[in-house]
Parts: structure tokens; C-alpha cells; sequence
């Protein structure tokens, strides 16, 4: 674990456990622990807040980083740059038609169904042109060998 100092956790739909601290996030899956630190696109910093989306996706609250959406491999995150009110987000909760809302220092925030899949669009044009993510076991384990072969 990055950390021994726990902020959030989520059991998902396919019984990954999520665990937020206060160094990041790990992902507990088949008795291995999976660090997501540095990961690219996942907000830095303490993981305060941890909800899974009706889609599967993961969206995880941090404590200065913003939103970070983990879908299909990847992280995408939203901050106040890309209209979010806080870049700490304290909780997230979904209602019934679909809309996430977030707590946080300044208040509540909503961000409806339609501005998810606008934002949806944009990432699958983004990611024809670069191709998909990796695994990140897979990703570990040529960081792991590429270390071995120096």
C-alpha cells in the first residue's frame, strides 16, 4: 500500500477492492495489490473520495489533483481548468438520473450525463490517434525488466 493512513474504499462491481490514502490509490485484485501511483492522468495526491459510475468506470476524488475517471485502463481527469468549482473533492455520489455530484470545500457540484459524453467523445477521438492503454500489470512488469536489463 502506499500508505497506512486510509481516506476511502470501494468494493466495485467485479470485487476489485479500492482503497484511497493518503499517498494515492491502490487497487486490491486476486490477492495483489496494484499501486496506481504516477499513473498517467490520475490526479496526484491523497484519495479522499471513491465512487463507482452505473458504466463501471471508477471515479476517483482527491485532495488538489480534481476528478480522475478510471475506464478501460486509462485515467482522465477533470480539474477547475476544465470547469470543476474545487480541485479537492471530499465525496461523490450519483442520483438517479445519473448525474455526479461532488462535494467539496466550496460547496456541491453536478456534472450532468450529457457533459460525460461529450467528454466521452472527446477522449475515443483522442485515443484512436495514440492507440489503447496497456494493462498496468503489464506496464509493471516491462518497468520491472527494463530495471533488471541496466
Amino acid at each position: 500500500m502506499l500508505s497506512d493512513t486510509l481516506h476511502a474504499l470501494l468494493v466495485d462491481s467485479r470485487g476489485r477492492v479500492w482503497v484511497g490514502t493518503l499517498s494515492g490509490l491502490n487497487c486490491i485484485e486476486d490477492g495483489r495489490i496494484i499501486s496506481y501511483a504516477g499513473a498517467p492522468g490520475l490526479a496526484r495526491g491523497a484519495v479522499y473520495a471513491l465512487y463507482e459510475g452505473t458504466d463501471g468506470s471508477i471515479f476517483v476524488g482527491t485532495s488538489g489533483g480534481g476528478l480522475s475517471r478510471f475506464r478501460d485502463w486509462r485515467f482522465v481527469t477533470c480539474t477547475t481548468a476544465e470547469g470543476l468549482s474545487d480541485d479537492v473533492i471530499n465525496q461523490i455520489v450519483v442520483d438517479d438520473r445519473d448525474d455526479i455530484w461532488m462535494g467539496h470545500p466550496r460547496g456541491v457540484s453536478r456534472i450532468p450525463p450529457q457533459r460525460r459524453a461529450a467528454r466521452r467523445a472527446a477522449e475515443h477521438r483522442q485515443e484512436r490517434l495514440r492507440g489503447p492503454a496497456p494493462h498496468p500489470a503489464f506496464v509493471a512488469a516491462s518497468a520491472s525488466l527494463a530495471s533488471q536489463q541496466t
